[in-house]
């Protein structure tokens, strides 16, 4: 079961965080960490349908303290609060401005499909 995958906070192996960053460099599977990394917190995640029933994990976090007015353009999902092993990252396309009141809420559909993620 998917949510299995995701879903033990006290297993150091789990991804369980999301964080996001100002780095622009290509997406790359070299990449243990986010280029630039701006802020990471433990995700809230939920089980969706997105292709067939339940094969996507959503990790969600609405980071409030954000700078106004920076640009996000990665994010990534990770094992641990500092450092830990990354599962994914993502370049966002186009960027997005951080709001006025410095609320971003990050987003990240992993979604398992045909054996693989897509």
């Amino acid at each position: 079961m998917l949510a299995d995958l995701f879903s033990n906070e006290d297993d150091p192996s789990q991804f369980l965080y999301i964080a996001y960053g100002v780095g622009t460099t290509a997406e790359s599977t070299t990449y243990t960490a986010l280029v630039n990394e701006s802020d990471r917190a433990l995700a809230t995640l939920t089980q969706a349908s997105t292709y067939t029933p339940s094969d996507t994990m959503r990790f969600q976090h609405l980071f409030s303290e954000a700078t106004a007015g920076a640009t996000v353009s990665e994010v990534g999902i990770f094992t641990a609060s500092v450092g830990g092993t990354m599962l994914a990252r993502k370049l966002l396309d186009p960027y997005i401005t951080v709001t006025a009141n410095g609320n971003i809420l990050v987003t990240y559909d992993f979604i398992v499909k045909d054996g693989g993620h897509a």
